[in-house]
């Protein structure tokens, strides 16, 4: 049940309660009403929080939506508590971040044999070595302080020519202010 989610901010090491913590119960989710399961296409939930809050020294306020697309080679930082390297089965009790680059869609696409969409955007290294990974999915992919991208899919971890494929933020701008408007 929605009700029953929680969200936690400005939380570093999910083993330890921090002074920067705070705890928000979700008073609804909105899942893109075009999310396709299969595809992976629109991968966008929106959580509403039953209380607002609170921007202290841990938890940052709101961050920008980037509204055009970021170009290929632009460094981004993407972060979350998944999985380190494919094959662990254990989160990480502390929170990562890596920097990755903003891949050009074509070259995206071909190594993923043309399922990477318009909704979509990669980063990561050609040569692999630094991804997002399970566990990370729905998280920042952050560029020039802004939201580019949330963390969708891709094929294992950190694999040569297999990048990171994120929601491309630029595209579902419109719908993200709107249903934060409506709900």
């Amino acid at each position: 049940s929605v009700n029953q989610l929680k969200v936690a901010l400005g939380v570093h090491r999910r083993s330890e309660h921090e002074s920067t913590e705070q705890v928000r119960f979700v008073n609804l989710a909105v899942k893109h009403q075009a999310y396709n399961e299969v595809t992976m296409d629109n991968d966008l939930l929106l959580l509403k929080l039953k209380s607002p809050a609170q921007v202290t020294r841990g938890v940052v306020g709101l961050v920008a939506l980037s509204e055009r697309a970021v170009a290929p080679g632009t460094s981004c930082f993407v972060s979350g508590w998944g999985i380190t390297a494919e094959g662990i089965d254990v989160l990480s009790d502390q929170l990562m971040a890596v920097a990755v680059p903003i891949v050009e869609q074509r070259v995206c696409s071909s190594y993923y044999s043309g399922q990477v969409t318009d909704g979509m955007l990669c980063a990561g290294m050609e040569e692999g070595g630094k991804d997002s990974c399970q566990g990370d999915s729905g998280g920042p992919l952050i560029c020039n302080d802004k939201l580019v991208g949330v963390v969708s899919w891709g094929e294992g971890c950190a694999r040569p020519h297999f990048f990171g494929v994120y929601a491309n933020v630029s595209r579902y701008v419109s719908w993200i202010r709107k249903t934060m408007a409506t709900a």
